[in-house]
């Protein structure tokens, strides 16, 4: 065969391929977890601040009028954390500061707090140029006061009542939610007048909220108004009795705490029933409950008004029951019939109807809470021993190849040991079949673990170890059925996956993370090009290699970047190049200038394509959705802060993600061994030469996912897995092949 192509024939196949690809991702499915249409706009939103509150309160005796309510309402998990580096403690303060802006960010608490400017009417907020300070060091568009300017913009208007002040601190977070972009909130108080003495005699004991006083502040906000506008309410005696615990979280049956639930209760009952019929009334925790162990979970969210019931939803998450407070901000702004700013990067919220009990309903967004809590309990552990294990196990196999020949049994055990390795991305997600939600960090591990024990002993014993490659097809192509199949289904068993992305965290909720793009297409390239050497002088082989090969490249790449599947654009970029470049290859063709300009085109045009299908389908806030908007709304100037957001974002990663070393020993070893082959590699890469295309693929692959994600080392870390610890397999067989001629 040659080892040229003329230009002309040179480009039609890149073209082809692309538009089998665009054809893929027209024809493909919407999810089975669809935004529903948000309800009807309404005049007024009323949201009342519940620091610390568990939904445990909720159905507790305790809170009869909010259980009451929960009823008819919709119902969700809000996820309040921060994405920023060294974003410090959560607190209700900074919860508030996110809702503010939309989107994650960082909170000083060295700053002034919000004054009253007199009584009514207005609110300032003289902290405000500290914390734009704190701010603006960030690559991220994070501008305070978005929720406040845009219905100021929209002819409407704010106010904040209430604060949760403490012997020596000032806490208003109704303030921090409502004020504008200069910091101030037209209609409220937030002053100390909304406190009554406390019942303790403690000197210097926590006051109270009066909450008469403020009802009757409320009440004259909305004698004052029309619409469209929004009123913020802290009662803030949860947040005292926290800071008076000193965020023990094992005080739901303090007394104090009690009566600060009763308090909160009341005040929502009262607040329900003052609101005139065209109104909206959320309860929701800005910051999450500290549980005895573990990572912080989710904030209980309670929406009620015409039209919603159920669950909630939203474009940002694809979860029924989950949504973020970037979210909140953005339904906010929707339900009063204003349009969110794209620097908001949440999604209006949606409700799911069920004629579920709230009871029941509760009970499942409690498991879900505290299986994502499992998961990220157990996930430091598990990524660190996994990371440990691969580096001293792929370099002790090398040592074993460079200082052989070794024992037969020793190189058998090094083989088997390498695959048991190998089960372990498959078992992350199939064990979910075996316990869907497992409630604790230990059940998980034991999960992994059988389940990859599972996986590698049915591997094993059906498929002998040794010089053949079988073994290691089977499990890289397992794991990359298992995660395409996971993505046509709706995304069920990578819901938290603990070799993928944490809802928890919140860096994706939903689609396909850069972990699991990672191994898959690392799977497939390493299944693919044994499976083609290993029967290459079949019929069937030629076409395989010529077609079966790039179609199901094809079917990955939009599996994997589709905005209505997995929905990581990235892919389209370092997974095209991968296997574009593998599979030419694998045809024995030289690589040139043409074809490296024709996989960018090819990326490119995937891209636009994805774009247009995200702008077509209108729920507009995928990662890719939102960077268009943003550069749109900024210009040139907005791209810049997109592309040094990603690249700060990497970096961080990169230092602090405990897949540092596996990338680095991955990429060094074959990088030396695929540039420098030498004896049995080299040997091994003659013999093999559609194994030899994929690993330089998956070098040049993960070489450019550094540029593109933002993830850091783990695209690389995850995609050489496969890869690299094929090739100590197969060296581990052919020094015995090797020994034994010796011999």
């Amino acid at each position: 065969m040659s080892k040229t192509m003329p230009g002309s024939e040179m480009t039609r196949r890149p073209i082809a391929t692309c538009l089998l690809a665009a054809l893929l991702a027209l024809a493909a499915p919407a999810p089975a977890s669809a935004t529903p249409a948000p309800p009807a706009r309404v005049r007024l939103v009323v949201l009342v601040l519940a620091p610390y509150l568990r939904w445990e309160d909720v159905l507790s005796g305790n809170m009869p009028q909010t259980r009451a309510l929960a009823q008819e309402a919709s119902l969700g998990n809000l996820n309040v954390r921060s994405l920023l580096p060294d974003a410090g403690q959560p607190s209700v303060d900074s919860g508030a500061l996110m809702l503010s802006a939309g989107t994650w960010a960082r909170y000083d608490a060295s700053a002034a707090a919000p004054v009253d400017a007199g009584g009514m009417p207005g609110v300032e907020y003289p902290g405000l140029p500290a914390q734009r300070l704190a701010n603006s060091r960030e690559a991220a568009d994070i501008r305070l006061g978005s929720l406040g300017q845009a219905i100021e913009d929209a002819g409407g208007w704010t106010a904040a009542i209430g604060n949760g002040d403490v012997p020596g601190r000032a806490s208003r977070p109704a303030a921090l939610v409502a004020m504008d972009a200069a910091g101030r909130v037209r209609y409220g108080d937030v002053s100390s007048a909304t406190l009554s003495p406390a019942s303790s005699s403690r000197p210097g004991a926590a006051r109270v909220s009066d909450t008469a006083r403020v009802l009757r502040v409320f009440d004259e906000v909305l004698a004052r108004n029309g619409g469209p506008g929004l009123v913020v309410v802290d009662a803030g005696d949860l947040s005292r009795v926290n800071a008076a615990a000193d965020g023990e979280p094992d005080v739901l049956e303090r007394a104090d705490r009690v009566a600060a639930l009763a308090a909160l209760d009341t005040l929502v009952g009262d607040i329900h029933g003052r609101l005139p019929t065209d109104s909206l009334l959320i309860v929701a925790a800005p910051v999450a409950a500290q549980p005895t162990s573990g990572p912080s979970g989710f904030g209980p969210l309670v929406i009620t008004g015409t039209g919603w019931n159920g669950t909630t939803t939203s474009a940002s998450t694809h979860r029924a029951g989950l949504v973020t407070s970037a979210d909140l901000t953005a339904s906010i702004l929707s339900v009063l019939g204003i349009r969110a700013p794209a620097h908001v990067a949440g999604s209006s919220i949606a409700p799911v109807p069920s004629t579920v009990p709230a009871e029941d309903r509760v009970r499942a967004l409690e498991r879900v809470d505290a299986f994502m809590r499992a998961v990220d309990g157990a996930r430091p552990a598990v990524v660190y021993w996994f990371v440990l294990v691969s580096v001293l196990l792929v370099a002790a196999c090398v040592a074993l190849v460079a200082f052989g020949p070794a024992q037969t049994s020793v190189v058998r055990a090094a083989q088997m040991t390498l695959l048991a390795l190998l089960a372990v991305p498959a078992a992350s997600l199939l064990m979910y079949l075996v316990v869907y939600l497992p409630q604790t960090p230990s059940l998980v591990v034991a999960l992994l673990l059988a389940t990859a024990a599972v996986v590698w002993m049915v591997d094993v014993s059906t498929h002998r170890v040794g010089g053949h490659p079988r073994p290691l097809s089977v499990l890289a192509l397992l794991t990359a059925a298992v995660i395409l199949l996971d993505q046509w289904l709706g995304a069920v068993l990578s819901l938290d996956a603990l070799l993928g992305y944490s809802p928890l965290v919140g860096a994706r909720f939903y689609g396909l993370g850069n972990e699991g793009a990672a191994l898959m297409i690392g799977g497939v390239l390493v299944g693919c090009s044994l499976v083609l050497d290993s029967y290459a002088e079949l019929p069937w082989a030629g076409a395989a290699r010529r077609w079966a090969f790039p179609g199901l490249a094809a079917v990955c790449v939009v599996t994997a970047a589709a905005p209505m599947l997995g929905a990581n654009v990235g892919v389209a970029v370092w997974g095209t190049i991968a296997f574009g470049l593998a599979w030419w290859g694998m045809l024995g063709r030289r690589v040139g200038w043409r074809l490296v300009l024709g996989l960018l085109l090819l990326a490119a045009l995937l891209v636009a394509s994805f774009a247009v299908i995200d702008g077509a389908r209108g729920d507009g806030r995928t990662h890719l959705a939102q960077s268009i908007a943003t550069a749109r709304e900024g210009g040139v100037g907005e791209i810049r802060t997109l592309l040094a957001r990603k690249a700060s974002t990497g970096l961080r990663v990169s230092v602090e993600s405990g897949w540092g070393p596996l990338a680095l020993v991955l990429l060094g070893a074959l990088a030396y061994v695929r540039l420098r082959p030498r004896g049995l590699m080299r040997d091994l890469l003659n013999e093999r030469p559609s194994f030899a295309a994929a690993l330089t693929a998956a070098l040049i692959a993960a070489a450019v996912s550094l540029v593109t994600e933002d993830s850091g080392v783990i695209v690389p870390a995850l995609l050489l897995l496969f890869p690299a610890v094929a090739a100590v397999y197969l060296l581990l067989g052919s020094s015995l092949s090797a020994g034994a001629g010796n011999r």
